[in-house]
């Protein structure tokens, strides 16, 4: 009691936040809770808070037995730190108490939160809070500022509580965060938390969602179960049984000594901390049942999102997860009377369960029968895959830990009444045991006990004969030195009866484990001869019955039926007698026990029999007509014991289950394991018939050659097999790690299932060094207690193989050590014995490279598992039922192992992200680099400078890393050496790609010549498929089917680039780069109307930038000189045009919305020593031109115009339409300077030339005119002019608001401004709007043309006084602008503008803030031309006048 008073001392003591009552003190003052706020619970339909009837009695719709949450609230909202006061009152009332009265503004927040996510779909914080804005209950804040992030910490806070699903954290990490309260003693066990502290920033995301980023808060159904099993389905015989009587509180805290600790959050519920033996439970089963009928605020956190990775709970799943929590408390203490007492012990001493108590708490625990409409009907058996579809995780692990717990004492042994068989077995073996010294009369003692037992049941005089000298047989008992007594006249034939007396310990050992003692069972087990005397023995039990039980016997038609099965195992009897000297006697006596003790179950016994003798052999009748071979003696040997261990079994079970009725959870337990025995005689009584029938085509022998056949067997069964055998090369690996999910799932395919037995075969394959063996090491020595044998098996070679088998062949002691046994011979002694030894193994065939190897030792036992690894795709899927493709390390991981195998800290460390990037993740290499970093006392920036240097010599240096025998420059040479040509020259390829999806059709180009004989293969798709495959086995490169492309690890194409010569070198080089020009659309110089946007082939684009960008850091790297560098210089232009927009899909750099990554592409490109002024260079310094119009730079475009006009006059002369369109863009350049003479002049010239060369780009200058003339204030000319220019496309205004073409949502743009200079405004709105909608079609959802486009509408939106839509669209341009270089000028015109409005609203704090930003921010940008001036006009400038 004393412990006891000291664990809950300490429980209070640490709830410093929460709820118990020292927490608070009788002294602090609570604040005040209006009762009202149980409205929350309302059920749907029923009139909740409003204003005007703010103080209705919340009570009358809402259950009495949450009474306890107005109190418990009141003591959270204490906690409220002081910077969410400042938000809640006055600055007066800021340090005094909170209240939550209808008056309160907490108490409109909290009313306001709880009906809008009662209205919205899988909300979010953000969105919660700018409804409160839009209310008026919040101020409007900026993103990342100190009161939106007081904001999210508020709302968080009430989400938590009115969900109770977590209690929030408050002043326990950076305000950047949102903390979930995590208590001094409370030990994560990683079962529910993954971590307590989330980034503030996640808030926008739905609660769903957001609530992922702690871990499994909500949890979803179990992935691991099918669901669609259910009980008739084969499925259902592989689920795990929860019995009350087993699993309770009262066996949790006997044999676990659980400490079981009553928490305030769901979450938490039922999580179990092994390492403290502490059970979490939710002491408020009330509230579930208010979520339950009100649909509550739990509900808002169900995900409407279907078949994610990583599921979340759905609407649905938390119906079952409230249910599921209210069964809970009935499995865990209202079924059982000792568990009901447990509660009652535990609510009288622990004042946690009394202060704020449920008053539902008490009843749903104690009383032994509970109902109510919301909660599940009391089973004697439960299911998690039917009963607890989303807890049953957390139940069944509890089972199974109470399942494999034992007694730890006396009194503990006494109480355990989980196993009816165990527990009467131990109070047999006790009397008996007291007995027999008391008395000394051992046998008479257990022959009265016996009678004592079935003293109901009335057997015939002279059932027990008088018995036979006896003879003793060695036994393997627990303890080593029992002995089986048996029947001297049974003549045991010495070493021929070997196979009879392994069955016998077998059948003897069985019943010890159930504490019955063969010798009270033999004067009925070996007096019954012949299948005559057992029809004799059960026709006197039906006569000697009363007339009652006579009638009963007489319509079950007990002789009738019994004589079929009887007269069947005869037949098969004489086989296994004339094989393998086996006598049926124990078979007869077995039978007739198990009819005398079966009843009142007597008619299912019969239905039990009747099945048995239907699995028998066809070919029960071949005793003197075939030979026995050792493979048909192994059959029958293993079918006979099958026989006789089910009826030890049921011996066992009607003897310690004394009147067993088969509604008894006991019977469903037999039956199961009858089943079982069911379909192991089907699968061993066909290997009978088809043994049989193998020697039926082989021969026809004569019955006296089965007679000498029987005299001269020389094969036996060894006894002395050494067990348990675990022949496993490296110990456990104490620094593995990262590599939980892969074991569990090596587990969950090759741990033995009970009841569910076959062979089970999973392989690995991946590249080198990826950690195959690793995993299987790391299963290997965790599994030692579910196999009896483990055997590693290396197999690279047939002689390792067989050297390894042989090994473990005097492991076991199959053989002898003095080498008399050849390795080959040993292999198949291994194979014979898995076979029919009956025991649980697992083999590990490491390293395979060739699946047929395998096939001389391949067991066909269903006891066992075995597990492949591989590095061929093609022969891991050859043999395994369960294929794992090992992938390398993930950023994330590859920087969690470098910093536990380095001891530095990497969390924040550039170097180390560069470092795990660079070695692509590939655990060898992680560990290899991490002992060179260790051993040197390097730290992550000194070794990455010298990592890119010396590379190669670095992986030379390295050592081999426990249980692995090959270092990063090793891996890979037996896979190098073993290529042919073709997939050598291949492979060399691949140094030069991109690694991640190199598409074949730009290795196989057929258009593109080569001088070199060694690249014909890549034009002749059969020796190109052929290298392919070759890659693929060896998995040096993997193909997707799908994309039919290649990947191939960063360090295999490090790997293979150091070894090539500088000559190839240059040859791949040069060969990729014309297989990228060929491959690369080249449309970036061409003209026309479209003005040579490469739009309509960007998807095709997008898969060939990577390896451009790729080559380029090559030749940079390695300083190599291409042989053609006017072809690579023109490679890298088109590269320049485009743009990694994301991860999936690739954009034009320019034209795709990142201009200044395009521009230090076309600078590199133009630093390569070709000539500038010429045709491949002159196209790029015109885009030079648009990428600064895009910055707004015109006078750097100028510049970059005007170079181009002058060495294109030179190479085309004056007259040509492409002079025409520098004109244009010359124009287009002024016109953003405002020199509109200087526009008119330019774009006077291009119209010349275009009316003389009757050009369809007339229509680009017709454009540009019309901007100038909106510039120039003439809007009616701009109209006219944009018109003519769709005229000459043929093209509508309609057509044009579809079109596909980028540059036309810029006309839809000028179109609106045009209107709106025309007094036009509700088109001109229109048309902005409709803008937004096509640029984010074309561009994404963010960049510099959207923005321009929703500045636009933001300045219609405050012409019209509607400042709050125009605040939040520029609150958006801001958010968007973030991070991006090029977006810098929209960003300080959008805080500019925001300060503007902010100074209407007479916030003159919030105005010079904004302001500050805005000068911050255009202090940033580099060229700009804009002048420096606080002025509308200077920030305006910091933008283009107009973005195409």
């Amino acid at each position: 009691m004393l412990a006891l008073l000291k664990k809950i001392i300490k429980r209070l003591h640490s709830h410093a936040n929460s709820v118990v009552v020292t927490s608070l003190g009788p002294s602090r003052p609570l604040p005040i809770v209006d009762p009202s706020v149980l409205s929350i619970f309302r059920a749907p339909g029923i009139e909740g808070y409003n204003e005007e009837n703010a103080a209705f009695s919340a009570t009358n719709m809402i259950s009495s037995d949450m009474n306890w949450y107005c109190p418990w609230l009141a003591e959270q909202i204490a906690n409220i730190p002081g910077s969410l006061k400042s938000l809640l009152s006055s600055k007066k009332e800021s340090n005094s108490l909170i209240h939550l009265t209808v008056q309160s503004k907490l108490y409109r927040i909290f009313m306001s939160i709880s009906e809008f996510i009662r209205q919205d779909s899988s909300p979010s914080i953000d969105q919660a809070i700018e409804h409160l804005v839009e209310q008026s209950l919040l101020s409007p804040s900026d993103e990342g500022s100190e009161l939106s992030l007081q904001h999210r910490l508020l709302v968080f806070a009430i989400l938590g509580w009115q969900s109770m699903l977590y209690l929030p954290s408050f002043g326990t990490c950076p305000p950047e965060e949102l903390a979930i309260l995590q208590l001094e003693d409370q030990r994560n066990s990683g079962l529910i938390f993954e971590t307590f502290k989330a980034a503030s920033h996640l808030a926008e995301r739905p609660m769903a969602i957001f609530l992922k980023a702690y871990g499994n808060l909500l949890p979803a159904r179990s992935q691991a179960w099918d669901k669609e099993a259910n009980e008739p389905t084969e499925a259902a015989l592989t689920w795990f049984p929860i019995d009350p009587l087993e699993t309770n509180a009262h066996f949790l805290q006997m044999l676990l000594r659980v400490d079981i600790c009553w928490v305030d959050t769901l979450a938490l519920h039922l999580e179990y901390d092994k390492s403290t033996r502490t059970l979490s439970l939710f002491r408020f089963p009330s509230l579930c049942v208010a979520m339950l009928e009100s649909v509550g605020a739990l509900y808002s956190f169900a995900s409407t999102e279907w078949n994610a990775p990583d599921p979340r709970a759905n609407h649905e799943e938390i119906t079952s997860l409230l249910r599921e929590t209210l069964l809970s408390y009935r499995l865990l203490f209202g079924q059982s009377k000792r568990s009901r007492r447990v509660f009652r012990r535990l609510f009288a001493c622990n004042p946690i369960l009394k202060h704020n108590a449920d008053p539902f708490l008490h009843p749903i625990c104690t009383k032994k029968v509970f109902t109510h409409r919301l909660v599940p009907q009391d089973r004697m058996t439960y299911f998690g895959h039917r009963d607890f579809l989303v807890l049953g995780d957390r139940l069944e692990m509890l089972g199974k830990e109470l399942k494999a717990a034992k007694p730890k004492g006396w009194r503990d042994l006494v109480r355990d009444r989980r196993d009816t068989m165990q527990y009467w077995g131990f109070w047999l073996v006790a009397i008996v045991g007291g007995a027999s010294i008391i008395l000394s009369l051992t046998q008479e003692l257990d022959r009265a006990q016996f009678r004592d037992i079935k003293a109901t049941i009335t057997m015939p005089t002279d059932f027990h004969r008088e018995n036979p000298p006896m003879i003793r047989v060695p036994s393997e008992s627990h303890n080593g030195s029992s002995e089986i007594v048996l029947p001297e006249r049974l003549e045991v034939p010495g070493e021929d009866s070997q196979v009879w007396r392994q069955a016998i310990r077998k059948y003897y050992s069985e019943l010890e484990k159930a504490g019955i003692k063969g010798s009270a069972l033999d004067k009925d087990l070996w007096n019954i001869n012949t299948p005559m005397d057992l029809m004799n023995q059960i026709k006197a039990l039906e006569s000697s019955q009363s007339l009652v039980s006579r009638s009963w016997f007489g319509s079950l038609k007990l002789s009738s039926r019994l004589e079929t099965v009887v007269l069947s195992l005869n037949d098969f009897a004489t086989v296994t007698a004339w094989a393998l000297g086996m006598n049926a006697t124990l078979v007869w006596g077995s039978i007739a026990l198990i009819l005398k003790l079966a009843q009142p179950a007597l008619p299912e016994v019969l239905v039990m029999l009747e099945e048995l003798h239907k699995t028998l052999p066809k070919n029960c009748k071949y005793g003197k007509e075939l030979p026995i071979t050792k493979a048909l003696e192994y059959a029958l040997s293993d079918m006979y014991t099958e026989i006789i261990i089910f009826c030890a079994r049921a011996i066992t079970f009607f003897w310690n289950n004394p009147n067993a009725s088969i509604k008894r959870p006991a019977w469903s337990q037999f039956n199961r394991l009858f089943a079982t025995t069911i379909e192991n005689l089907k699968s061993q009584s066909r290997r009978v018939d088809e043994e049989v029938n193998k020697i039926r085509m082989r021969e026809a022998i004569s019955a006296e050659t089965i007679e000498v056949m029987k005299t001269l067997k020389d094969t036996k069964l060894d006894d002395e097999v050494k067990l348990p055998c675990h022949m496993i090369p490296y110990k456990l690996n104490p620094r593995f790690f990262s590599r939980d999910h892969e074991v569990n799932m090596v587990r969950k395919a090759l741990d033995p299932v009970q009841g569910h037995e076959k062979l089970r075969v999973m392989s690995i394959h991946g590249l080198g060094g990826v950690g195959k063996s690793q995993v299987a090491l790391h299963y290997a020595n965790t599994s030692m207690t579910t196999f009896d044998v483990i055997a590693w098996i290396p197999s690279e070679t047939q002689v390792k193989m067989t050297q390894a088998l042989s090994k473990l062949a005097r492991k076991l002691g199959l053989t002898k050590g003095d080498d008399s046994v050849d390795d080959y011979q040993a292999s198949l002694d291994i194979k014979d014995w898995l076979n029919r030894a009956g025991q649980r193994f697992l083999l590990i065939f490491d390293n395979v490279e060739q699946i047929n190897l395998l096939l001389h030792v391949w067991p066909s036992s269903d006891k066992g598992s075995i597990l492949i690894t591989t590095r061929s795709p093609s022969v891991a899927s050859k043999r395994a039922t369960e294929v794992m493709h090992l992938q390398h390390f993930s950023t994330e991981k590859a920087l969690e192992a470098l910093r536990s195998l380095t001891g530095l800290d990497s969390n924040k460390d550039v170097a180390a992200n560069d470092i795990c990037q660079l070695l692509g993740g590939l655990p060898l290499a992680i560990v290899q680099t991490s002992k060179y970093i260790r051993d040197r006392g390097y730290s992550y920036e000194e070794f990455l400078r010298i990592y890119r240097k010396s590379a190669s010599e670095i992986h030379a240096k390295g050592e081999k890393p426990m249980g692995y025998n090959h270092t990063l420059s090793t891996v890979w040479d037996d896979s190098l050496q073993n290529l042919s040509q073709d997939a050598s020259n291949l492979l060399n390829f691949t140094a030069f790609f991109d690694p991640d999806q190199i598409e074949e059709r730009l290795l196989t180009n057929p258009k593109v010549s080569h001088t070199d004989d060694r690249l014909d293969f890549l034009i002749d798709e059969i020796d190109f498929g052929e290298a392919v495959s070759q890659l693929t086995k060896s998995s040096l490169v993997s193909r997707s089917s799908v994309n039919k492309a290649l990947s191939v690890h960063r360090l295999v194409q490090a790997a293979v680039f150091n070894r090539l010569p500088k000559p190839d070198i240059l040859l791949y080089l040069d060969y990729s780069i014309t297989l990228l020009s060929n491959g690369f659309p080249n449309t970036w110089d061409k003209t026309g109307h479209h003005q040579g946007h490469g739009w309509a082939s960007w998807e095709t684009c997008s898969k060939v930038l990577p390896h451009v960008s790729y080559l380029m850091d090559l030749v940079q790297t390695y300083k190599l000189s291409p042989s053609h560098l006017e072809t690579f210089a023109e490679l890298i232009f088109r590269y320049g045009s485009f743009t990694n927009q994301d991860l999936v899909e690739f954009r034009y750099l320019w034209e795709k919305e990142q201009p200044t990554a395009g521009r230090s592409y076309f600078n590199y490109a133009l630093s390569l020593d070709v000539d500038r002024k010429g045709p491949i260079c002159n196209p790029a310094i015109r885009l030079l031109g648009h990428i600064s119009l895009d910055l707004a730079q015109p006078r750097a475009a100028l510049e970059a115009y005007n170079e181009t006009l002058g060495a294109r006059l030179r190479l085309v002369g004056p007259d040509d339409d492409s002079i025409a369109d520098v004109y244009d863009s010359i124009a287009c350049s002024h016109t953003e300077m405002n020199d509109l003479t200087k526009a008119y002049e330019y774009l006077d010239k291009a119209k010349e030339i275009r009316l003389a060369k009757k050009s369809e780009r007339m229509a680009r200058t017709n454009a540009i005119y019309a901007m100038t003339h909106l510039r120039a204030g003439k809007p009616d000319l701009a109209l006219e002019a944009l018109k003519d220019c769709w005229r000459k496309q043929n093209l509508t205004e309609d057509q044009i608001a579809v079109s596909r073409y980028p540059k036309h949502s810029g006309d839809i743009v000028l179109l609106s401004r045009i209107h709106y200079a025309q007094g036009n405004f509700v088109s001109a709105f229109e048309l902005a709007s409709k803008s937004i909608i096509i640029r984010q079609g074309h561009f994404g959802n963010k960049g510099p043309r959207v923005a321009d486009s929703m500045y636009l509408v933001a300045t219609m939106l405050i012409r019209d006084q509607k400042v709050s839509l125009a605040a939040k669209l520029l609150r958006e341009i801001v958010d968007m602008s973030q991070g991006m270089l090029e977006m810098n000028g929209h960003l300080a015109r959008a805080l500019w503008s925001l300060a503007n409005l902010e100074k209407q609203n007479g916030n003159e704090a919030g105005v010079e803030e904004l302001r500050q930003k805005a000068r911050g921010v255009r202090g940033r940008i580099e060229r700009k031309e804009a002048p420096d001036e606080d002025t509308d006009e200077a920030f305006g400038a910091l933008v283009g006048y107009m973005l195409w």
